[in-house]
């Protein structure tokens, strides 16, 4: 237990200090798919242009759970990895994070969701970045409360067989709308965009995993 949360600890305080790196420089857009113009998320955040940019913020989630086609009214909001699935049982994973720590006036001008594998990929398997439209609590969410409840896809991203690097997504324009309505901030739901196809799976870190979730916010405040 001890060694778990002093890796954590260490994770997270390296990954500050990278960012603090980072103002001026884009992520890999290699790995960025979705909507029109680099970057994805309908090319809101293509540009990595952002004039008098603040330190960016780093955040892990404040909740998040897996979805399971097979547990109808089990929770799984306490496991250590996120699942996605695609085929014969169902897998999506949820993710809220906390906008509250940006200052009132900010300008987002880059949201780019980090999510890190920790079991090889079964195939290539594309995932789809949708807004949640309903509130959940991490403790109590299952598949048969919160499973359709979400929006059109922001982003998608090609996860390919046996990489273990994480995956950017860049999910701008649904930041700058949960920035500006905190109320209507439920998070992303990450599910496979063909569920219908063969039998594929992933698992990523949850927020109490090995390596949280990261929502690098660029931002300046005018």
């Amino acid at each position: 237990m001890l060694g778990r949360l002093g890796s954590k600890v260490l994770g997270a305080t390296l990954r500050v200090l990278l960012g603090l790196g980072l103002a001026a420089c884009a992520l890999p857009s290699a790995d960025l798919v979705g909507g029109a113009g680099p970057g994805g998320a309908g090319g809101q955040g293509g540009s990595d242009a952002c004039p008098g940019a603040e330190a960016p913020l780093l955040l892990e989630p404040v909740a998040d759970a897996t979805l399971d086609e097979n547990d109808l009214a089990t929770p799984h909001g306490d496991e250590l990895e996120l699942k996605v699935r695609s085929g014969d049982l169902l897998q999506r994973a949820l993710l809220r994070f906390d906008l509250g720590g940006l200052p009132t006036a900010s300008i987002i001008c880059r949201a780019t969701l980090e999510l890190t594998p920790v079991m090889p990929v079964s195939g290539p398997l594309e995932v789809g970045y949708h807004p949640v439209t309903t509130p959940w609590v991490e403790a109590l969410v299952t598949w048969g409360t919160q499973a359709d409840a979400y929006g059109a896809e922001s982003a998608h991203v090609l996860l390919e067989h046996d990489r273990m690097a994480p995956y950017y997504a860049d999910l701008t324009a649904d930041a700058r709308a949960m920035f500006a309505a905190p109320s209507a901030n439920f998070g992303w739901l990450v599910k496979a965009r063909s569920e219908a196809g063969a039998p594929l799976s992933t698992w990523v870190s949850a927020r109490t995993g090995s390596s949280p979730p990261v929502l690098q916010i660029l931002y300046s405040v005018p």
